[in-house]
């Protein structure tokens, strides 16, 4: 939508015609770099529970002749939740409008539930 005032108007709307477009800067290179890493290291985390601890605990909790059945359906719970969490949550952090923001509320939460495991 154009702005009314002029061509450099500060509250373009966003893509939804309901909220400002964020004037946020892009993140710099060492920034996107940083993300990268965290990433790369959560997924070293995340392959390691999967092939190695969960197997090992799950030999402790249920019978060996279901283990494979219980270890395949934790991980297809795994790959649902993965698959339709980053979308729910990024609904709701897009009508969520607190103090701190609208994504700063998630990343801490994502942060906890991340590192309690």
């Amino acid at each position: 939508a154009p702005c009314e005032s002029d061509l450099h108007c500060s509250r373009q709307l966003s893509l939804s015609g309901n909220r400002p477009a964020s004037s946020d800067p892009a993140p710099s290179l060492p920034r996107l770099f940083l993300i990268c890493a965290a990433q790369i290291g959560n997924a070293a985390v995340t392959v390691t529970y999967l092939s190695i601890l969960l197997p090992s605990q799950l030999l402790a909790i249920v019978n060996p002749e279901n283990k494979g059945g219980t270890l395949g359906g934790l991980a297809a719970a795994g790959g649902i939740l993965s698959i339709l969490g980053p979308p729910v949550v990024g609904w709701l952090s897009d009508h969520y409008d607190g103090p701190f923001g609208r994504r700063r509320p998630f990343m801490a939460v994502g942060l906890v539930l991340s590192a309690s495991g």
